[in-house]
């Protein structure tokens, strides 16, 4: 005698699994990462030298997508783009600047989906090597 199984799918479909599946990612980083969890746009802060770096994943953007401004101790970070779709996508981010940084050097460029910003240190705060004698 054979039994027959019946397997009946977990989600009614792939969106009811993609849907779950956020749900679960998520529930899993909300507590690391805070309610705030910006698919959008990923940054990385990095300090080399005389120099701080930001970068900012903005796959899918063109420089005329992008507005920086800077006021004080605060940039801002704005983009809007459209896909193929139609659907909207938008960015809008403020980092506060160290106040070791010489704001008046900023600069940036945009390549292959990622945004660098170089952040020039203040002369009197580069690093400086002491001989040992």
């Amino acid at each position: 005698m054979s039994s027959l199984i019946v397997k009946r799918p977990m989600y009614r479909s792939n969106s009811d699994f993609v849907s779950h599946l956020m749900k679960t990612t998520e529930d899993i980083f909300k507590p690391l990462f805070g309610e705030d969890l910006r698919r959008d746009a990923f940054h990385s802060f990095l300090e080399d030298g005389d120099k701080y770096f930001l970068e900012v994943a903005l796959p899918g953007y063109d420089k005329k997508d992008v507005d920086l401004s800077l006021k004080g101790d605060t940039l801002t970070l704005k983009a809007q783009r459209e896909d193929r779709a139609g659907e909207t996508h938008e960015v809008d981010r403020d980092y506060t600047i160290p106040p070791k940084a010489k704001v008046s050097k900023v600069s940036s460029s945009l390549k292959d989906g990622i945004l660098l910003i170089e952040l020039p240190r203040v002369e009197g705060t580069k690093p400086v090597s002491v001989a040992i004698g």
